[in-house]
């Protein structure tokens, strides 16, 4: 997959970064020929070239939210890549035109071996990736990329509790992430606790991804990045992008 003889792609995760560096980013993207891959509701920030869609009930809720704004969940002119589990019937209700279908056995991560693999006899990519932007990453590799940048993969605990329970800050590049933490006002005090364990969740996720990246990158020598603020600190270049 070398669209234009591009060996480099940018892959957009859903994080609030790539609203905070969108105009960073476009001008990123005018200076090679990038090949653009979209994780899931990026919000309209750009119109991917490929656009991942790997949790089939996250793609029908917000299908169903966007189309009931007038809006498609994928934009004209972008390339669905779906799972083979995702219910055709769903897909064609809110796209119905072609797509891309992989097949992937997630694993628990409680499993032997529950780091990416691709089984090449099956066809079927295999492992615990915890999240979309981990089999987006091995995805483009196993497509040809040379060359990876990721922007808007930020992390489920990049902000603080606080920040995220005033509504200061959110996961999502639409403002809709983590709901429950949005407004404090949603909460009594008897359940302050339930608030904790959740946000120690997120930040085990984050765990579990950043041990995906780190094997990503060593098993496979995969050449990737990430160019916006990231809980991923070893995988985080803060010096290409530039904000105004």
């Amino acid at each position: 997959m070398k669209i234009g003889g591009s060996e480099k792609a940018v892959i957009f995760g859903a994080g609030s970064s790539i609203v905070k560096y969108k105009d960073a980013i476009l001008r990123y993207l005018e200076t090679d020929n990038f090949v653009t891959i979209g994780c899931k509701n990026i919000g309209g920030v750009i119109r991917p070239d490929y656009h991942c869609w790997f949790d089939s009930s996250a793609f029908e809720r917000d299908a169903k939210m966007l189309a009931e704004k007038g809006i498609s969940v994928i934009q004209k002119g972008s390339m669905p890549v779906f799972l083979r589990s995702c219910k055709k019937k769903i897909i064609k209700k809110y796209w119905g035109h072609r797509w891309i279908t992989i097949d992937c056995n997630f694993t628990s991560w409680k499993a032997e071996n529950p780091f990416p693999r691709y089984v090449k006899r099956r066809g079927k990519y295999w492992g615990a990736f915890i999240n979309t932007g981990c089999l987006a990453i091995f995805w483009a590799y196993r497509q040809g990329f040379k060359e990876i940048d990721v922007v808007g993969m930020d992390g489920y605990s990049f902000y603080s509790k606080d920040d995220l329970l005033s509504g200061e800050e959110s996961q999502h590049c639409s403002g809709s992430g983590a709901t429950f933490f949005k407004r404090k006002q949603y909460f009594d005090e008897d359940i302050e606790e339930e608030i904790d364990l959740m946000y120690d969740k997120m930040k085990y996720k984050d765990d579990k991804i950043n041990k995906t990246l780190t094997y990503l990158k060593t098993k496979y020598n995969i050449n990737f990045r990430i160019l916006t603020p990231t809980c991923y600190k070893s995988f985080y270049d803060g010096s290409v992008l530039k904000r105004d």
